[in-house]
């Protein structure tokens, strides 16, 4: 893997609260960053769950090597968003690869 491939844009958000004016809190996702990533997307898979066909979409993201992102964060690309399943930086190396998965109903 060469810097050169990393040609995709990206956004990574982490799960946070936002308190309303009467002090309610809710969950919503923030920009943790936007980094350049080599996206491969694998398998993908349909299946019917409660009388809707489901499909879930396999991709690995490829980016510089960040050791702050886990797996309760998410990937935003092209405007879908990605559940991040894991995130496997090498010791020494220069990426981090994230596994992540989309389920989209149809």
């Amino acid at each position: 893997m060469q810097i050169g491939q990393l040609n995709d844009r990206i956004e990574i958000e982490e799960l946070t609260e936002e308190i309303d004016p009467s002090g309610g809190r809710t969950p919503t996702w923030a920009l943790y960053g936007k980094r350049w990533a080599f996206i491969r997307f694998s398998t993908a898979t349909e299946a019917f769950r409660l009388g809707q066909q489901a499909v879930e979409q396999l991709v690995k993201f490829t980016i510089h090597r960040d050791t702050g992102v886990t797996e309760s964060m998410r990937v935003v690309f092209d405007s879908v968003a990605y559940s991040i399943t894991s995130v496997v930086s090498a010791p020494r190396g220069l990426f981090t690869e994230l596994t992540a998965i989309v389920k989209q109903k149809t």
